[in-house]
């Protein structure tokens, strides 16, 4: 375990895989930047933009203690994947819509995502200071 893994299971109480979770999604840039994450929430909806993480039956979340209702869900989670994609066409791994390469921007790391959702998440990222690099939302590379 590292020392950033013992400090943040420290402060929050929080089970290794769910340290793991949050200190991944941070780029592993430190505890205070865990902490941040973990009480940041989508200033349009006010509701906590980590993944709920269930705890046992008790439907609450691992990490923040709250209701599955307090968290955002992305709204492709509410959508039927489409149906396969036509040679030479995408499917946008963040909204599942299946778009032609040309409504597309594919990222260094080869992963390719529709305008609208890489749109939406730069500027996501703009509005929480955090834009130092284009992070991928598939690889986190």
């Amino acid at each position: 375990m590292t020392l950033m893994e013992i400090q943040l299971r420290e402060e929050r109480d929080l089970d290794l895989e769910v340290v793991k979770y949050i200190l991944t999604s941070v780029r592993y840039e430190g505890v205070p930047q865990a902490i941040r994450f973990i009480e940041s929430k989508d200033p349009a909806t006010g509701k906590y933009i980590h993944t709920f993480q269930p705890l046992a039956q008790l439907g609450i979340c691992k990490i923040c203690y709250l209701e599955e209702q307090m968290h955002y869900v992305p709204k492709a989670a509410y959508r039927p994947r489409s149906f396969p994609a036509l040679v030479g066409d995408i499917e946008c791994p963040i909204c599942y819509e299946t778009v032609s390469q040309d409504q597309c921007f594919t990222l260094s790391c080869r992963h390719s995502f529709c305008k609208t959702c890489l749109t939406d998440s730069l500027s996501f990222s703009l509005n929480r200071g955090e834009m130092d690099k284009l992070i991928c939302a598939e690889c986190h590379a």
